[in-house]
């Protein structure tokens, strides 16, 4: 604030000159415009309407409908990513606390059925406040991948003071996972972006681990 009093700037603040709400979808309000967007990471959210005040901002003359188009088209790999439907799977690489909690959040809000989920992290993350953040009725299944830096079964259990349903091979836990689902349920693959790049690539027929080794 006071540098931009200083530059004699304008200060334009979320809330009071722009709206953003994540309910079914993303809405941005900017001087009464509504800009629709497919629901993503609530962080991204707050990028693309920082993005859309800036353009308001220096009058750049972009339909709502092109804007719209645009972002919608744009995808990040493993960012709330569906893979499948009905029975949904969900690969995204939530990895902190903030992300897997927005990304829990969004499920329970979508789900009509059970919860799977398949977590792999990294040793150096904190996993026990990541798994304090689901329920107990949803079904965890730990797993990893071939990576110096993936916990193993004894890692997790170290840190969570407890014994963990664990299936060492990711692929595997995949396809038990899947089979389970009925129509209503859902499985999030999350805990690393490097699990959920091998999921993808095993989904995609890529079955090769060697860019994890």
């Amino acid at each position: 604030m006071e540098k931009a009093r200083k530059k004699n700037a304008p200060v334009l603040l979320l809330g009071r000159d722009f709206q953003v709400e994540c309910n079914d979808d993303i809405v941005v309000t900017i001087n009464k415009r509504l800009f629709h967007f497919k629901l993503r990471p609530q962080a991204e959210a707050y990028d693309i309407a920082l993005a859309l005040i800036t353009f308001a901002t220096l009058k750049f003359d972009i339909s709502v409908s092109d804007i719209e188009e645009t972002i919608n088209n744009t995808i990040i790999p493993a960012r709330y990513q569906i893979v499948q439907k009905k029975p949904l799977i969900m690969v995204d690489g939530a990895h902190n606390i903030q992300a897997v909690h927005e990304l829990i959040s969004y499920v329970r809000k979508i789900s009509q059925g059970r919860i799977y989920i398949l977590l792999g992290m990294m040793k150096d993350k904190d996993i026990a406040k990541v798994v304090k953040l689901f329920d107990p009725k949803e079904k965890i299944t730990f797993t990893r991948i071939s990576y110096p830096r993936a916990a193993t079964k004894s890692d997790i259990e170290e840190d969570l003071n407890c014994h963990i349903n664990f299936i060492d091979d990711y692929r595997l836990a995949y396809d038990i996972l899947k089979n389970k689902l009925t129509q209503d349920d859902i499985l999030v693959v999350t805990g690393s972006f490097y699990l959920a790049g091998a999921i993808l690539n095993y989904i995609h027929g890529d079955r090769h681990e060697d860019e994890f080794k």
